[in-house]
C-alpha cells in the first residue's frame, strides 16, 4: 500500500477533508459529499472533479456509476464517454496499472506514474482524449470501499494551470484514508452496494427519509403518496439492497 509523505503545511487542508467526511449525516449524504468534494478541490486548487464507482466482475473491474462535482462536468462526461467507446479498463494500459492492488489498497497516481515511457504516454487513449479536450493534467485517487467495490476520484487541470506534483498526489492519498465511512455511505445511498442495483431518484429520497427514522405513513404524506404506493417503494428499495426489513436496512449503515 502507498504511504503518504506529507509536509506539516499540508495537514490543515487534509484535516478539512476529514471534518467534511465526519460531518456527513446519513439522511443528507449528497450534501455531505458536496462538502467533501469542495474540501478536496480546495486542497488541490482545482475547480471540479469526478467520482466513479467500479465493481468487481469476476476477474475484471467495471464502471458502475459516475458522479460529477464542480465546474467542467460536461467536459469530463464527454471525455469519459469517448474513452469508453474507444478503450476500456481492460485494454488501456494506464487503466490496468491503476487497478494494481484493486480491492485491497488505497492508491493515488499522477499520469506520469502510469505511463512509463514516451511511447505509452503518446499511445494512451485517455491521455490523447484529455489533450483533445484541453485538459493538461489529471490526478487520480482510489479509495477501497470493499473487496468488490472501489471509488475512483479524478481532478483535472486545464490550459495554463500548472501540472500536478508528487506533493498533490501525497495529499490526495492522505485524504483518501479519511473517507472510509463517507465513501461506503455514498455507495449504499446509490445502490452500488451491496449488489450494484442502482436506486432511482425516488428510491433514494425514500431511503433518506427512512434513515431519519420516520414511519412510512409520515414519509408518504411528505412525498404526496398513498400509504400503499410508499410501501411498494420501500419493498422495492429493500429488494435492491438485499434486505427484508427496516432493522436490516438500518444495519447496512453501521
Amino acid at each position: 500500500m502507498q504511504r503518504p509523505r506529507i509536509s506539516s503545511s499540508s495537514w490543515p487542508a487534509i484535516a478539512a477533508v476529514r471534518r467534511s467526511a465526519d460531518e456527513a449525516a446519513l439522511h443528507t449524504i449528497d450534501e455531505g459529499w458536496e462538502q467533501v468534494f469542495r474540501a478536496l478541490r480546495e486542497m488541490l486548487g482545482v475547480q471540479g472533479g469526478f467520482a466513479i464507482f467500479i465493481l468487481r466482475a469476476g476477474e475484471a473491474w467495471l464502471p458502475r456509476l459516475m458522479l460529477q462535482h464542480g465546474e467542467g462536468a460536461d467536459q469530463r462526461e464527454r471525455i469519459q464517454n469517448a474513452w469508453l467507446e474507444q478503450a476500456s479498463v481492460e485494454t488501456d494500459q494506464l487503466a490496468k496499472r491503476s487497478l494494481r492492488g484493486a480491492g485491497r489498497d488505497h492508491r493515488a497516481f499522477l499520469l506520469s506514474d502510469l505511463a512509463f515511457t514516451r511511447e505509452e504516454h503518446e499511445g494512451s487513449p485517455l491521455i490523447r482524449l484529455l489533450g483533445e479536450h484541453g485538459v493538461r493534467d489529471r490526478l487520480l485517487g482510489v479509495r477501497v470501499v470493499s473487496t468488490e467495490c472501489e471509488l475512483h476520484l479524478g481532478f483535472d487541470r486545464c490550459g495554463d494551470e500548472p501540472a500536478f506534483t508528487p506533493k498533490d498526489r501525497e495529499k490526495l492519498l492522505a485524504a483518501l484514508e479519511t473517507l472510509g465511512r463517507a465513501a461506503r455511505w455514498l455507495a449504499l445511498s446509490h445502490g452500488v452496494l451491496p449488489a450494484g442495483h442502482l436506486l432511482t431518484p425516488r428510491e433514494r429520497e425514500v431511503a433518506a427519509h427512512l434513515l431519519e427514522g420516520s414511519p412510512e405513513q409520515a414519509i408518504a404524506r411528505r412525498l404526496g403518496l398513498t400509504d400503499h404506493s410508499l410501501h411498494q417503494l420501500v419493498v422495492q428499495l429493500y429488494r435492491k439492497l438485499e434486505v427484508s426489513s427496516r432493522p436490516e436496512f438500518m444495519a447496512l449503515w453501521l
